[in-house]
């Protein structure tokens, strides 16, 4: 399948600075793995625009591919970065249901897109303002 949906559950952006030692520590681990998301994506947008404006062949080694989102936004904003942690299974179930949720409301209002077309943006949404020729 051309499909890649990423559930993410860091998120990009924050609406508030941290201002707590922990809350800062917090941030530049979520920063540390998005990085790592950021560069993935930037790559995958690289490829498949190569691919679109025909400068790689489309084949056994590139392939464009579409790119969906399931976000756990401000839902998972109320959890604390230690939740990562938790084995309470009260807290996992917690999260399980809130993520069958969040895939349900996803797949009722993207599904038709499955195996058709990216649903987010990847320029927009992942890789800023890029250089043109990059």
């Amino acid at each position: 399948s051309r499909d890649i949906v990423l559930v993410q559950i860091n998120p990009l952006k924050r609406e508030h600075t941290p201002q707590t030692p922990q809350d800062i520590m917090d941030r530049v681990n979520e920063l540390t793995f998005n990085a790592s998301l950021l560069s993935q994506m930037r790559t995958i947008d690289f490829i498949n625009r190569l691919l679109a404006d025909g400068r790689l062949q489309e084949g056994e080694k590139y392939r464009s591919v579409f790119l969906h989102r399931i976000d756990g936004g401000h839902a998972l904003e109320e959890f604390p970065s230690s939740t990562k942690l938790s084995t309470d299974s009260a807290m996992i179930e917690k999260l399980f249901l809130l993520g069958q949720e969040s895939a349900r409301r996803w797949l009722g209002k993207h599904f038709e897109a499955l195996g058709q077309q990216s649903t987010i943006n990847i320029r927009r949404d992942y890789v800023g303002s890029m250089p043109q020729g990059f």
